[in-house]
């Protein structure tokens, strides 16, 4: 059985997608600490924290125009920053750009078989959302 890194908390707070401190400061374990180190990566400026190659900082990309090329790229960064996330395997990543605003779809595959599906709406006028939807759920993000 695979082993997560220890406690954290949440930084996702609610089903809306919504990033902000949960301040409640309710724990997470196990794949949820996976899922959620996942998405501060990418939602994380380079040189962030003590690993200089840690972080993509996704919202830069809103409003780029990026060529099908591109956001094959885009797509690739993100799947090696998730495999580089201990307790995550690979990951499987679709990236789509509409008026502007950046759609990623991750699906996780952990180290102990399950699958946790992400979303992120990314968007220039700060409605940003980002979705975890679990292990093995379906994306249905409301």
């Amino acid at each position: 059985m695979a082993v997560f890194p220890g406690a954290d908390f949440s930084t996702f707070t609610d089903g809306t997608g919504q990033t902000d401190l949960d301040l409640s400061f309710t724990p997470i374990y196990g794949g949820q600490v996976v899922a959620e180190t996942v998405a501060r990566l990418l939602l994380s400026p380079p040189n962030s924290y003590d690993d200089p190659s840690a972080g993509i900082d996704l919202r830069g990309l809103c409003n780029a125009s990026l060529t099908p090329s591109g956001l094959d790229g885009v797509a690739e960064a993100i799947r090696a920053q998730a495999a580089a996330v201990e307790g995550c395997d690979d990951a499987n990543v679709e990236v789509f750009q509409v008026n502007g605003t950046l759609f990623v779809s991750l699906t996780l595959e952990l180290t102990d078989g399950t699958l946790w599906r992400m979303a992120f709406q990314l968007a220039p006028d700060n409605f940003s959302r980002v979705w975890i939807t679990g292990a093995d759920a379906a994306l249905a993000p409301g």
